[in-house]
Formats: C-alpha cells, sequence, structure tokens
C-alpha cells in the first residue's frame, strides 16, 4: 500500500523549507552521539587532572551541554507535526499555545493550521510560542519570514522565562503544546559526589559504579518544566482543549509529575498515550461542570 501524502496544505516553499528543517534536525540528532562520547571522554580527562571530585566541574559541564545544544533543533518529529496540523483543522482550533519554540519548527504547522481554521471560521486566534534563549528565537523568526505572511502573522513569540509570559494577555486556549525539547537522554561522566545543575534540573548523588569514582547520569532536560506549564494556562483552557506532550514514554520519568496530574480524575483530564515514536500524550479537557 502506497503511503499518504502529507495532509499540509502549504506554499511549495513553505514545504521544502520544512523538510530541509526537519532533516536538519535528523542530522543533528544522529550527530549528538558522537559530541556526547567527546564531551564524556573530556570531562573524565579534566577531572582527572584535577585529581578532585567536586568543585568546578558541574559548572564546565553545564557550559559544555549549553553550547552543545544551543544550535541543535531537536524539532518535534515530521509525523507529530503533521498529526498536530490535522487535529487542529478537525476542532477548529483557533488559539494554541506552544511551550518550547526552540527554532519554529513545530510552530510553522501550528500557523499554518490556525491560519486556515481562521479563515474557514471567520474568528479571530494566535499561535502564541514561547522560547527562553534570545539566538534561537531570533533564527525562528527567519524561519517564520521565509515562509511568508500565512505563517509570520499568526504568531505571538514570547522570548523569556514561560512561568511569566505566559500568565498574561493569553485568550481562550484550544490546544496546548508542551514539547520536552530532547526526546533522549544525555550521558556524562561525572563525579560521584557532584552537584550538578543543568537548565532547570539539580541532580546530586546517585549509586555509583565501576571503581565508585565515577558514575553515569541520565539528564531528562526539559520536562520538569511542563506540569508548571500546564497549572499556568490551565484557567484559560476551554472545555474540550486538548493539551499534546511529547516523548512521555522515553522521558516518562520526567514526565511523572504531570502525568499523575493529568490522569487523576479529579483534574478533568481524559487521557491517552498515542503510538508515536517516544510517545506523544493527548489528554482532552472535559472538567465537571459546576
Amino acid at each position: 500500500m502506497a503511503s499518504s501524502q502529507s495532509p499540509v496544505h502549504a506554499p511549495p516553499h513553505v514545504l521544502e523549507l520544512l523538510s530541509e528543517l526537519h532533516q536538519r534536525s535528523i542530522d543533528q540528532e544522529a550527530a549528538i552521539a558522537g559530541d556526547r562520547k567527546n564531551i564524556t571522554s573530556e570531562t573524565e580527562d579534566q577531572y582527572e587532572a584535577r585529581g578532585t571530585t567536586t568543585g568546578g566541574g558541574g559548572d564546565e559541564s553545564r557550559t559544555k551541554f549549553d553550547q552543545l545544544m544551543l544550535d541543535k533543533f531537536i524539532a518535534l518529529d515530521q509525523d507529530k507535526c503533521e498529526f498536530m496540523y490535522q487535529l487542529i483543522n478537525a476542532m477548529g482550533a483557533t488559539n494554541v499555545v506552544e511551550a518550547g519554540t526552540s527554532f519554529g519548527v513545530s510552530t510553522i504547522y501550528l500557523a499554518l493550521a490556525v491560519a486556515q481554521t481562521k479563515a474557514a471560521t471567520g474568528k479571530p486566534g494566535t499561535v502564541i510560542a514561547t522560547e527562553k534563549e534570545t539566538s534561537k528565537a531570533e533564527v525562528a523568526r527567519r524561519y517564520w519570514a521565509r515562509c511568508g505572511a500565512q505563517v509570520e502573522e499568526q504568531i505571538d513569540l514570547r522570548v523569556g522565562d514561560l512561568r511569566e509570559t505566559l500568565k498574561v494577555d493569553l485568550p481562550v486556549i484550544d490546544l496546548l503544546l508542551l514539547d520536552s525539547k530532547y526526546p533522549y537522554l544525555v550521558y556524562l561522566l561525572l563525579p560521584f559526589s557532584t552537584c550538578l545543575v543543568l537548565s532547570s534540573l539539580v541532580y546530586t548523588e546517585i549509586p555509583p559504579f565501576n571503581d565508585g569514582r565515577l558514575t553515569p547520569l541520565k539528564l531528562p532536560v526539559w520536562t520538569p518544566m511542563v506540569l508548571p506549564t500546564l497549572k499556568t494556562v490551565l484557567p484559560r483552557l476551554r472545555h474540550g482543549a486538548v493539551v499534546l506532550a511529547d516523548n512521555t514514554i522515553s522521558s516518562a520519568k520526567g514526565y511523572e509529575e504531570f502525568l499523575t496530574f493529568v490522569r487523576n480524575p479529579e483534574n478533568g483530564f481524559r487521557n491517552m498515550t498515542l503510538p508515536f515514536n517516544n510517545g506523544f500524550e493527548m489528554s482532552v479537557y472535559l472538567p465537571k461542570s459546576g
């Protein structure tokens, strides 16, 4: 059976740009494994040269990690983006929030779909995109400009801490995308007693291996922000709003608090883990009236 064509309706130059950006993201993710090994060996050598198991290693590792990830797309998988596009059109959604925009690849799909539902329904609407890193936000804006007004004019980009930027000027929300950014675990070899701070996460002692001097750390990045984000926008979710969370299987530990919350019937969500790579949680907000 022949595979179905992309459901995305957009000018050829936009479709070409999306294909280019998805491929770049795939290539970068494949290359990260090699970069990760380099960081591991370099970090170990630095600690051995210093003859210490505490001190400045955490700051150096954080700097290395930040530098490694700053130019990485880690875009939402193409099939997930196409599913969101279809879902927005099916729902007639016009107000969408994306928590974690990065270089704005998935945002293009959101904007295309919202533009179409606005045209079909005559309702106002917008895609509220959030990004902490100014440099990434600037790149995203350039990609959106390449797409043209059909995309660019739909997006309200808010740069900064989303726990603050999403507190104000929110419409009634039809769909919320929670993108955990990194669908894999970054492994670093670090001293057993080191406290490492990466992104918003703090890791302390975990069981050692080998001679007890070094231990592997698994670092699921960003997922602890998911539940606070949901709670920030929860008062603005309409009845029947959809919340999508990426990588809920591969990053299940990081999502534990979020999944416990949305799967508690008292909180008004009905949930299903969609069978996409690494998991894609779909939660429909159906709170009891009164």
